[in-house]
């Protein structure tokens, strides 16, 4: 409970979802863009797994995903620069 007896459970778990990030390890271009349409490709991010997966293999997979430019660019770069402030 919150103070003065008012409830702090979330009413709107899309409002929660949209505070969190993604990243892009699965290399499955249908299920990229299942969760850009979900939750904005603005947080997702590239994700690697290295050394398992390496960077370029990674990289290629989300440039031939299927999303467009507009999409693809936040999840190279501008999601990432955007939450670690660089």
């Amino acid at each position: 409970m919150a103070h003065g007896g008012e409830s702090s459970a979330v009413t709107n778990p899309a409002e929660v979802i949209r505070t969190l990030y993604f990243d892009t390890v699965n290399n499955y271009g249908p299920a990229l863009r299942c969760a850009g349409a979900a939750f904005g490709s603005d947080h997702i991010m590239l994700g690697t797994d290295f050394p398992h997966l390496f960077v370029r293999p990674c990289v290629d997979y989300i440039e031939r995903s299927g999303l467009r430019q507009s999409d693809i660019d936040p999840i190279l770069d501008r999601s990432a620069q955007r939450l670690l402030q660089v």
